[in-house]
């Protein structure tokens, strides 16, 4: 798998805790890297949004998320490994960043197979 990294060069700092932001990036590229057994990239973008947020977007070029489970993908226990994973990852991912006052999406890339995952962090004001 090939790592492809467009990271903004000032992205300001964020108001969650660095080991729980540590596993949720695990946690992320885990998903993405076994969602491509035959290979494949994941991208990593960082960026500002309306200079409120700190956003990570991870892409992949996996299968993709079908239709029937969209909907399920941040509910605890909820998976679709068969030989390995509990279903908390993404429940986990979800709920440190809705605690912080930020946003979570995973989505089908319109243009090409895969997922993108979006984390929307509030940026800190001291």
């Amino acid at each position: 798998v090939d790592i492809i990294r467009d990271y903004q060069s000032d992205l300001p700092l964020v108001l969650v805790d660095e080991n729980q932001l540590e596993q949720v990036f695990i946690n992320m590229l885990l998903n993405a890297s076994q969602s491509m057994s035959g290979g494949g990239s994941i991208t990593i973008k960082t960026y500002t949004e309306d200079d409120e947020y700190a956003c990570i977007r991870i892409t992949d070029t996996g299968a993709g998320i079908s239709e029937e489970n969209m909907g399920k993908i941040f509910d605890p226990f909820f998976t679709t490994k068969t030989d390995k994973g509990m279903g908390l990852g993404l429940a986990m991912i979800a709920r440190l960043v809705w605690s912080c006052g930020g946003r979570c999406t995973l989505s089908n890339r319109p243009d090409r197979p895969g997922v993108c995952a979006e984390l929307i962090l509030p940026i800190r004001r001291d």
